[in-house]
Formats: structure tokens, C-alpha cells, sequence
């Protein structure tokens, strides 16, 4: 067959070529796609596999459960409590209600962690406000509660109770395992069977491993402080004055008042003025009516 008889033979198939064209630049891709995810599974099973592996050999993975700090298992709970108390005194009473509160905190086991008192509103509208932080003792939270809603009206009370139970928990299994990682590199570094470089190695890993260790005693030292205080969010604020609104009107407000009474009137004027003059003219075609009869 001739150059020019295949080229002719082309042309009458140019829709059976075009068709394997496009079908070549959408399957091949299609298909490579499907290989380049089925090989990224692979290697997340493997390594999904190979972590599952490493946290069954250490034998106490349990404390990587979950983020949740419910633990049904456990018998003593550990919770956390935090309370948010509003009140409002009298008017010009603010200086001897604080003073009040300050006594009854000095009479239990506290600390005033964040304390902010400020002026609002201005001229007879001003009154005064306070916001405390408070951390209590816990086994003296609810006393300290029931006295602090006597200063006042209470005007809003929130209580919020945390278990962190299950996070307690496995925080301290954490830190045992630590402690043993700890303890066993130790061990390794005072034999005279590594070399130089290993201990220098094996050195790296003791100053971690040692900072991760404190990281895990301070976190359960914190939980234990959160659980030994409550925390009380106390508002105090100063009721307004009744006389607060009490202002005598300014002449030029009396001004606008009686332009406005006027623009008014004006109004109603030239709104009755066309049935007025509709209703008399009414009147007399009616009369002149009359008189031709």
C-alpha cells in the first residue's frame, strides 16, 4: 500500500483515531491515579501496622485511648469545679460590700488571683464595678459560696464541674513509663560495653527523656492544684441610682418641643383646611338650590 493510499486511509478513520486519543488521555491517567493511591494505602497499613506493633510491645499503651477524661472503671473520681457568682449592691454601697467580701475571704483558705475595679457611666449615671478571681479551697468552696451570695442581690450563678478522671489517670501510667525508659537508658550509659560515640548518643536521649519526665510531673502536679482549689469568678457591681435618668430639661428642648407642637398644628391645619372649604361650598350650591325651587 502506497504513502498516499494510508494517508487516505486515515483520513476516513480520523473519528476511530480521535476516539483512541481520548481515551488514551483519560483512561492511562485514571488508571496510574488508582495505582499511586492503592501504593499510599499500602504504606499507611504498613506504618498504622508497625506503631500498633510498637505500642503493643510496651505493654501499657492504654493511656493513648482517646482524649476523653471519662474513665467508667475508676471508682474515686477526680473532678474539678469552677463557679461563676454575680451580685449587685445598693447605690453608693460598693466601698463597704467590697470590704465585706475581702473579710469573708480572709476567713478561709484563698487566693485572689485577678481583681479589677472600675468606675462605668458618667455624671449621676456613674457607678462602680468589680471582677475578682478567686481560688478556694475545695473541701471550703461551698461555705465560701453560700457567704458570698449574702453581699448582695445575686443577680446569676454558674457552677461547671470537670471529671479528669481518665486524663489524671493515664497521665500517671505515662509518667511510670517514662520513669522506666529513663532508668533503663541509665543503665546502659554506666556499662563499659558501648562506645564513645554511643554514650555520646545515649547522652542526647537521657536530657530528653529527663525534660519529658518534669514536662509529666508538672502537668500532674497542675491537675492536682485544680483539683485542691475551686475557682469562683465573683462580679460585684453598683446598683444605679434611682435619680440616675432625674435631668431637668435644657431651654433649647423646650424649643424644639414647641416648633415641633407647631409644625404639627400646621399640619392638621392644611389636612382639614380641603374638607373645610369642600363642605362649604356643599352648603351653598345646597342653598342656592333651594331658593330657585
Amino acid at each position: 500500500m502506497s504513502f498516499k493510499e494510508q494517508t487516505n486511509r486515515l483520513k476516513e478513520n480520523w473519528f476511530i483515531i480521535l476516539l483512541i486519543v481520548v481515551l488514551l488521555f483519560v483512561i492511562v491517567p485514571f488508571i496510574i491515579g488508582i495505582g499511586g493511591i492503592t501504593n499510599y494505602s499500602a504504606r499507611d497499613m504498613v506504618a498504622s501496622y508497625d506503631q500498633g506493633f510498637t505500642n503493643e510491645a510496651m505493654g501499657k499503651s492504654s493511656y493513648y485511648y482517646g482524649e476523653t477524661d471519662f474513665a467508667p472503671e475508676i471508682t474515686d473520681r477526680i473532678v474539678t469545679i469552677s463557679s461563676s457568682l454575680s451580685s449587685e449592691v445598693e447605690y453608693k454601697d460598693f466601698e463597704s460590700k467590697e470590704n465585706e467580701f475581702k473579710g469573708i475571704l480572709s476567713e478561709y483558705d484563698t487566693f485572689i488571683l485577678n481583681e479589677n475595679v472600675y468606675e462605668s457611666g458618667f455624671g449621676k449615671k456613674k457607678y462602680m464595678n468589680g471582677s475578682y478571681t478567686i481560688k478556694v479551697n475545695s473541701e471550703e468552696y461551698l461555705n465560701l459560696v453560700d457567704e458570698l451570695k449574702t453581699i448582695g442581690e445575686v443577680k446569676s450563678f454558674s457552677e461547671n464541674k470537670e471529671d479528669i478522671t481518665g486524663s489524671y489517670t493515664n497521665k500517671n501510667i505515662e509518667l511510670e513509663l517514662e520513669k522506666e525508659k529513663l532508668r533503663k537508658y541509665n543503665e546502659l550509659y554506666d556499662t563499659n560495653d558501648i562506645s564513645m560515640e554511643d554514650k555520646l548518643d545515649l547522652t542526647d536521649k537521657i536530657f530528653y527523656q529527663e525534660r519529658r519526665v518534669k514536662y509529666l510531673e508538672d502537668s500532674i502536679n497542675n491537675m492536682d492544684k485544680r483539683v485542691e482549689y475551686s475557682t469562683i469568678n465573683y462580679s460585684l457591681r453598683e446598683k444605679q441610682s434611682s435619680y440616675a435618668d432625674v435631668i431637668l430639661v435644657k431651654f433649647s428642648e423646650l424649643i424644639k418641643t414647641l416648633v415641633s407642637s407647631f409644625n404639627v398644628l400646621l399640619h392638621i391645619i392644611f389636612a382639614v383646611v380641603p374638607f373645610v372649604v369642600l363642605t362649604l361650598l356643599i352648603v351653598l350650591f345646597a342653598r342656592r338650590h333651594k331658593k330657585r325651587r
